[in-house]
């Protein structure tokens, strides 16, 4: 699995759960998501730049992490 990972004050909330490796620069995501995260069970893979629907117009960093 991988997780869309984005981390605000120093809380890492998980915003997305797919069972391949979809996520990419500039795709759009729901960034007040709360799915459910462990994250000592998963390692880092990548950080890429999203744009949240509930802010339009500015991009944000998030991390992807896999199982």
């Amino acid at each position: 699995m991988y997780y869309l990972v984005k981390e605000t004050m120093g809380r890492k909330r998980c915003i997305d759960i797919n069972e391949n490796d979809i996520y990419d620069n500039g795709q759009f995501y729901d960034c007040l998501k709360l799915l459910p995260f462990d994250e000592s069970s998963v390692e880092y893979e990548r950080s890429v730049q999203i744009r949240c629907i509930n802010v339009p117009g500015r991009k944000t960093s998030v991390d992807v992490y896999k199982d």
